[in-house]
């Protein structure tokens, strides 16, 4: 997969009842902070707040034209992000998250990156080792400024 056949582009209205599936898949849910899944109404809610934040990005991630999955930074403070990421369950195992973490790192080499995974989630684990992020506890990663002291 190269570059011109892979992206992010930032999420619309459009995605909601796409990103509903994916959250409500069981897959999905099996490694969530929150293992509840929401209800519709609540997930309107939610993600049209996301949508219009001014601090946050939420992005789509797409390959071949096609959405695969959703990467997010939610704003923590100046220049620090949550990073939450998932893919499509039909399309595990082809290399679309590293490459939107690798796409993150050049999009943003400023900003400190944060994740929270759960210990069980072993394909995540080693998803942000991949992605040179550093693990700093059983479940929290992180991945310092690139340019940092610059």
């Amino acid at each position: 997969m190269n570059d011109i056949d892979f992206g992010l582009r930032l999420a619309t209205t459009q995605d909601i009842a796409l990103v509903y599936q994916w959250q409500c898949h069981p897959n999905t849910r099996r490694f969530a902070l929150t293992a509840d899944i929401p209800r519709w109404p609540e997930h309107l809610s939610w993600m049209r707040q996301k949508l219009q934040s001014e601090t946050d990005y939420f992005y789509i991630i797409e390959a071949l034209t096609c959405a695969v999955g959703v990467v997010r930074l939610d704003h923590i403070e100046a220049m620090y992000y949550l990073v939450s990421i998932y893919i499509d369950p039909m399309q595990y195992g082809k290399g679309y998250a590293l490459k939107a973490l690798t796409t993150l790192e050049r999009l943003f080499p400023e900003f400190t990156l944060k994740a929270e995974v759960l210990a069980e989630n072993t394909a995540s684990q080693q998803l942000f080792m991949k992605a040179n992020f550093i693990k700093e506890s059983e479940q929290s990663f992180i991945r310092e400024p690139i340019n940092k002291g610059i």
